[in-house]
């Protein structure tokens, strides 16, 4: 579980005119399946790969939702008379990362670890969703965002609890057709 913004590249501010509630951005997901292959014969080097499932909720700051008009998705203010008390950009995803880990078992525990992979990441479920009147409205569907994202994911941990920081490297919309933003993610991992 972790939160998550939608940065202009490697820049942490806010890009394209998209603003963030940070601490209502977030992510949390769950590998169905994972595997590993020893590359050292003392266990330290390893090839891993997993299935992950997940959700990551974008919450938008101001009276405004995502929405698509004209071809192009892009931030809209309300209609005329509506207050928006939330917004928010939301999908579901598989993950499937192939990763380079190394570990070392410290006093026979642990394990300390560190990895480093690229991540292909597959979106369904797309939606801009809105709240007002006390209820919650769909305010966009098939919003141009690409369905396979290509992230670089890092984490280090020690036995059974790490962190991580993800990013994608490319952006979350087909080009010119929605704002600049490249996803970026971080939180902390509980390994069961």
């Amino acid at each position: 579980m972790g939160f998550t913004k939608l940065p202009d590249g490697l820049k942490l501010n806010n890009a394209d005119g998209v603003e963030l509630v940070s601490s209502k951005s977030w992510e949390w997901g769950i590998n169905l399946f994972e595997g590993a292959i020893a590359l050292s014969r003392d266990n330290r080097w390893g090839l891993t790969s997993s299935l992950g499932w997940g959700y990551t909720s974008y919450r938008l700051d101001g009276n405004v939702s995502f929405r698509k008009e004209d071809g192009k998705s892009g931030l809209y203010p309300a209609p005329d008379h509506i207050e928006y008390s939330r917004s928010r950009l939301r999908y579901f995803h598989f993950r499937i990362p192939l990763a380079i880990e190394w570990q070392q078992r410290i006093n026979h525990r642990g394990p300390l670890f560190a990895s480093f992979e690229p991540e292909v990441e597959i979106r369904h479920g797309i939606k801009s969703i809105v709240r007002y009147d006390g209820k919650s409205h769909t305010a966009g569907k098939h919003l141009n965002v690409h369905p396979v994202g290509i992230n670089l994911l890092a984490q280090v941990g020690y036995n059974n609890w790490g962190a991580y920081l993800r990013y994608s490297t490319y952006g979350l919309f087909e080009n010119n057709k929605g704002p600049e933003v490249n996803p970026i993610s971080f939180g902390l991992q509980w390994y069961w």
